[in-house]
């Protein structure tokens, strides 16, 4: 079936009802709520999100306060009033027409005026996009895990990688110097990017978003380089842990992390930040961000530096002894700067940002110094017009390009040589969500559109160009949410539905559905599961011509009469001989706010994840392939013909011979293709849980909070056929138990926050050697912060105090065969900076 009658297949119907429903009368509209018992300002903020609304507050005025959980298909005045209910806040209208909360004594024109005057500013809710679904206002029955504005200060942290490390869902494998992970991802990682990487899946499974679009992939065009964005212009982070390609398309097998960026209405800040830990490590951070408003637009602009001094190998006793010496960490500054515009013009709505950022990693090791710079422009533009009451067509349009090179000098040879990676693309969608018609249970909402992209990749080394590819994809999507029940004897019913067909010019079309079921018997629980199928097409590195290399040699073979057979050993990329790497995956799960306990909220999650044709290395060798024939035999070629190996050296970038070998094509006895192939294989099962604790009390906000994940099974097959090794629980693999545990205070002026990052016990594993028993890690942080509070410029002025690791507990031993000796501990599973303290001044203005 061709691409086209598969897009009307999928999407034709929902196009036909869409028509009938825009020309309907429309009654008010309603949009469905799903916020749980929670402080008022994420409440608040929720709301803004749903109802698709401005919502202007004072962060002083809702502090310490509680809003109940608001449920069901509501208008957005009815549902303010119930988040509002029971408090001395009321809502009402500024002049341009944005809703506002104010104390019930303060609803009248002057009050109202001065209100918006307020210092600090306030807070504008415009977040359109919720994660995990193309409809407007819609809910996912996925999983979703929201990092807020509050928790992030809360956690004290002063980079994007140092959130992604907190993350328990996410297996820190690839980042800045993480020599001893040994993964694909990690050793093509020239320009230390850190990437995402849920489930330990691989970052390139993990689809990273900005504001809801996608950008273009970093370094060897796997993964975004989170490394990139600044604090300053993070709003939020929302987390979807589960496959989502129906919804996204590719990349998005493990899930989604879609990185929330400020905008106009934020408040304007500014944060000096510095710290050190003992043996020389140092951080230092400074950032302005601010922006004007005016009626129905504004802008915002944020620029941050951001540095950090080298900690050495020499500098911590687990590394001292390391055969290699290498930087544990690198020297790095980055520089950064960000721009939102919004306006809206009637009903047409505009918005533009754009994102420049450089980073500079300077290491030296014993016979080599390393300059690494790298850079990244990111370009969005979106244009949202009101059809009617519910009905919204949406464009948009983004650029982003990641350029880095990496430049070093071998001493012995007293000479400078770089490797250059370019990654860049576009992407471009059309989408159109609104209420199809309205059934006893509720309305039916649809989203559904198009989207086309094109990546380019570009990879020199040493002047060798090594891949240079490019390519083009377009998709049609589509779905639906079909509310089917609202009783309150059974409670609510609701199905979603999605598909998404893409065409790639390299790979072929590929659909992919998604179904989900919530079931609310009641205002306390949901209930949900999700089915279905996501894929990840290859990165461009890996079917690039130039990335593959020949290699000739004598190799022990059972099959030849003498023993021995001249082989021809292909490696690298393989063009036009890869497909697309496939997912099944299904979640069920339960999200639960007792009545009997304001405040309280427990949410867990099953997971199972079947990732089919993963692309991998063949084989480890040569001989690993020819004494297992009945494994291995498709990957082997007997006496190929001269015409067949010369075709094999005419693609190839370098050709070499071993010892007592020629490359005279007709001695060849045996071709051995190692190159990159859908061979792996990963079974995953699993559970989340998180639980969360939020109550006024002592004069302010007592919370306390745990969530975690623990892998039932996990189980990677290095090519069908072959035993299966562990996934995790094993040294440089995901621990079988992540946790982050959290307790926190907060009064008027004084917040008070500890918390731990455990990760489990897991075997030390090194080939050749008996297993060893690792301990479980869990270093604690705190943090203290006092607010100043008067009519001076101190107003707004927070002194925070940030201790990570504060009792200096050294990282677990491990043993490694990488780099000529080991580190002395697990790069991807601790953290070798020991205790850390930091200062951190913020202003609110």
């Amino acid at each position: 079936m061709s691409f086209g009658r598969k897009c009307i297949k999928t999407l034709g119907s929902a196009c036909l009802l869409a028509l009938l429903a825009t020309s309907a009368a429309a009654a008010e509209a309603t949009y469905q709520f799903d916020i749980p018992a929670s402080p008022m300002g994420e409440a608040l903020r929720a709301y803004g999100r749903t109802a698709d609304r401005q919502l202007l507050f004072d962060e002083r005025l809702v502090a310490g306060r509680l809003a109940p959980s608001v449920q069901g298909d509501l208008s957005a005045e009815h549902a303010l009033e119930a988040l509002l209910k029971g408090t001395d806040l009321a809502w009402t209208t500024t002049s341009a027409g944005v809703l506002m909360v104010v104390r019930k004594t303060s609803i009248h024109p002057q009050a109202t005026a001065a209100a918006e005057n307020a210092k600090p500013g306030p807070e504008v809710i415009a977040e359109l996009v919720v994660i995990g679904s193309n409809i407007r206002g819609g809910a996912t029955a996925s999983p979703v895990n929201v990092i807020s504005p509050e928790e992030i200060e809360r956690r004290g942290l002063s980079s994007v990688p140092e959130l992604l490390a907190s993350l328990p869902q996410n297996f820190a494998s690839v980042g800045a110097i993480r020599p001893q992970s040994g993964s694909v991802e990690q050793n093509g990682n020239l320009t230390y990017a850190t990437g995402a990487n849920l489930r330990g899946l691989g970052a390139r499974a993990t689809l990273t978003l900005i504001d809801g679009r996608r950008v273009a992939p970093s370094g060897a065009g796997t993964f975004f380089d989170a490394s990139m964005l600044p604090m300053a212009a993070l709003k939020k982070v929302e987390v979807l842990s589960d496959g989502a390609s129906a919804i996204y398309g590719s990349d998005a097998v493990a899930g989604v992390i879609n990185y929330v960026l400020k905008s106009p209405g934020d408040p304007a800040v500014t944060r000096l930040r510095a710290g050190a830990a003992s043996g020389g490590y140092a951080q230092f951070d400074i950032s302005q961000s601010g922006g004007i408003s005016w009626n129905d637009g504004g802008l915002f602009v944020s620029v941050e530096h951001l540095e950090n001094t080298a900690l050495e190998q020499t500098d911590r006793a687990f590394s001292s002894g390391a055969a290699s010496p290498a930087s544990l960490i690198p020297r790095s500054k980055t520089n950064s700067a960000f721009a939102a515009l919004e306006q809206e013009l009637g009903r047409l709505r505009l918005s533009a940002n754009v994102l420049v950022s450089d980073r500079r990693t300077q290491t030296a090791e014993i016979d080599q110094f390393q300059d690494v710079r790298k850079d990244l422009i990111a370009v969005s533009t979106s244009v949202e017009l009101d059809l009617g009451e519910t009905w919204r067509l949406t464009g948009a349009f983004s650029y982003s390009r990641d350029k880095g090179e990496q430049r070093f000098t071998l001493v012995p040879f007293s000479g400078a040589f770089s490797e250059l990676q370019d990654s860049d693309g576009w992407y471009a969608s059309l989408n159109m969500s609104g209420v199809l018609y309205d059934l006893p249970a509720g309305p039916v909402r649809a989203a559904f559109g198009l989207d086309a992209a094109q990546l380019s990749y570009l990879y020199d080394s040493w002047g060798l160009v090594l891949a240079d590819a490019s390519s083009r994809q377009h998709s049609a999507f589509g779905e639906l949410l079909i509310p089917l029940l609202d009783g309150e004897a059974l409670g609510r019913l609701s199905a979603t539905v999605a598909a998404r067909v893409s065409d790639y010019d390299a790979h072929g079309t590929v659909t992919n559905p998604k179904y989900g079921l919530v079931w609310e018997p009641n205002d306390q629980l949901r209930l949900r599961g999700t089915w279905g199928t996501s894929f990840k097409t290859p990165s461009l590195n890996e079917v690039s011509e130039g990335g593959m290399a020949s290699f000739v040699s004598n190799q022990a073979d059972p099959s030849s009469p003498t023993g021995v057979s001249r082989t021809l050993i292909l490696t690298g990329s393989n063009p036009g001989g890869i497909d697309p790497e496939k997912s099944t995956n299904w979640t069920a799960g339960f999200d639960y706010q007792p009545d009997w306990s304001p405040g309280v909220s427990i949410s867990g999650t099953y997971f199972d994840y079947d990732y089919r044709d993963r692309i991998d290395r063949v084989a480890i060798s040569a001989r690993e392939m020819l004494f297992n024939r009945a494994v291995y035999d498709e990957y082997i070629v007997d006496n190929p013909t001269v015409d067949e190996v010369l075709a094999l050296y005419a693609r190839s970038f370098s050709i070499g011979s071993g010892a007592g070998a020629t490359t005279d094509p007709a001695q060849v006895r045996r071709i051995a293709d190692l190159r990159l192939n859908n061979v792996a294989r990963s079974k995953i099962r699993g559970l989340d849980l998180d639980l969360r604790f939020t109550r006024a009390a002592l004069g302010g906000e007592v919370r306390a909070s745990a969530g975690g994940t623990y892998f039932l099974q996990y189980e990677n097959t290095p090519v069908e056929g072959r035993p299966s090794v562990p996934g995790s629980g094993v040294s440089f693999r995901p621990a079988d138990f992540r946790a982050r545990l959290a307790v926190g205070f907060s009064s008027r002026q004084w917040t008070a926050d500890a918390s731990v990052d455990v990760v489990g016990p897991y075997k030390d594993r090194l080939q050749g050697a008996p297993d060893r028993s690792v301990k479980a890690w869990a270093p604690l942080n705190l943090r203290l912060a006092y607010e100043l509070d008067g009519a001076t410029l101190l107003d707004g002025l927070t002194v925070a105090l940030v201790a990570r690791n504060i009792l200096d507990d050294p990282p677990p031993y491990v043993r490694d065969a990488f780099y000529g000796g080991p580190l002395g501990y697990d790069t991807t599973n601790a953290d070798p900076v020991g205790r850390f303290v930091a200062i951190d001044l913020t202003k609110r203005w």
